[in-house]
C-alpha cells in the first residue's frame, strides 16, 4: 500500500472510532469485547495512538506474511446473473 492509502485508511478507522465513542452503548460493547479478547482497559484510550503508529512498511510486511494470492478463494453472493444472448 502507498503512503496515501495507509493515511486514508488510518483516518477512516480513527474517525469511525471517534464517532462510535460518542455512543455509550457502543463504548460498553467495545469494553466488553476487549475483556473477551483479554485486552487491557487502556486499549480503548490507546487505540488512536496505535493506529497513528501504523506505517506503510508495516502494512506491506503484514500483507506479505498473511496474504497468499495462490490460496485465495473468491466468494460471491446473490442471484445468478442471466446469460447474455
Amino acid at each position: 500500500m502507498s503512503d496515501a492509502e495507509v493515511e486514508t485508511a488510518k483516518g477512516s478507522i480513527i474517525s469511525t472510532q471517534v464517532v462510535a465513542n460518542t455512543n455509550p452503548e457502543l463504548v460498553g460493547d467495545e469494553i466488553l469485547m476487549n475483556q473477551v479478547y483479554g485486552l487491557r482497559r487502556e486499549e480503548l484510550r490507546q487505540f488512536k495512538r496505535k493506529i497513528q503508529a501504523v506505517t506503510p512498511k508495516g502494512v506491506n510486511q503484514a500483507a506479505k506474511q498473511l496474504l497468499h494470492p495462490a490460496q485465495m478463494v473468491v466468494v460471491t453472493a446473490g442471484p445468478p446473473l442471466a446469460a447474455s444472448p
